[in-house]
């Protein structure tokens, strides 16, 4: 309904008109040729196709989701959107408990429990399916077999569908969709370097899932962590162990 309203300073009034009258109002006058080589006279109109209207629709462009960390930690800190605290990340003094809380919702959006004599287990309380809410590691991150992409580093089952973490020269960790296959990430990270600070940036593609990419996102770049300190460890004793032997 589309209300007119006229206002004088002694009186007001208003006149509503319909969808259909003030589409009236705004088409061009017809002349009266016009109307009867229609076939319908100069008293009927042709209806107006909703299509036209509904092709003045704007579109909204939805800008990419980069969630940047407080510090260089992966266990103990706080996602920022811009300005915004989103994603509180905490353990326990053991790190066998990481639990990811919903700062906007404020309620725990995931948890990640590290066993030592059972499988280690994730918590996603938003899946649908109450058999999927407690889902073991191994079968939600899964590690990649021989079919798999070469460069694929896991591969993460979603209600929304399977992705791949990869990691190359260009990306430390990126996710691609395995179907349909595409080279573009929809979710990529970038290392803290000097005084930029880690982040993790989604595509708008992939916001249904952002709590499960950022889990999984943790568990992998906790993964490379320690491979990378292990690494470490091993090359400084092999170098002390060859000063001695000169």
């Amino acid at each position: 309904m589309l209300s007119l309203q006229f206002s004088s300073p002694g009186d007001s009034a208003s006149l509503d008109l319909s969808m259909a009258s003030a589409t009236a109002l705004l088409r061009p006058t017809r002349s009266m040729d016009e109307s009867e080589s229609d076939g319908v006279g100069g008293h009927g109109e042709r209806p107006v196709s909703l299509m036209s209207v509904s092709s003045t629709a704007t579109l909204v462009h939805l800008e990419p989701l980069k969630l940047v960390f407080s510090r260089d930690s992966v266990v103990n800190t706080t996602l920022f959107s811009g300005a915004v605290a989103r994603y509180q990340i905490a353990s326990n003094t053991s790190m066998t408990n990481i639990t990811l809380h919903d700062l906007a919702a404020q309620r725990v959006a995931a948890v990640i429990k590290y066993r030592y004599f059972w499988p280690d287990v994730v918590l996603l309380p938003h899946r649908s399916s109450p058999a999927q809410k407690s889902i073991r590691m191994g079968k939600w991150l899964r590690r990649p077999s021989k079919e798999d992409d070469v460069r694929s580093m896991a591969c993460l089952r979603t209600e929304a569908g399977c992705y791949s973490w990869r990691s190359c020269s260009s990306h430390r960790l990126a996710l691609y969709s395995e179907k349909p296959c595409d080279d573009t990430p929809v979710a990529s990270c970038v290392p803290a370097e000097g005084s930029r600070s880690l982040s993790l940036t989604i595509q708008p593609s992939a916001l249904d899932i952002v709590v499960e990419i950022i889990v999984s996102f943790l568990v992998l770049e906790q993964r490379l962590r320690m491979k990378e300190y292990q690494d470490r460890h091993w090359e400084a004793q092999y170098l002390s162990s060859s000063v001695i032997l000169l």
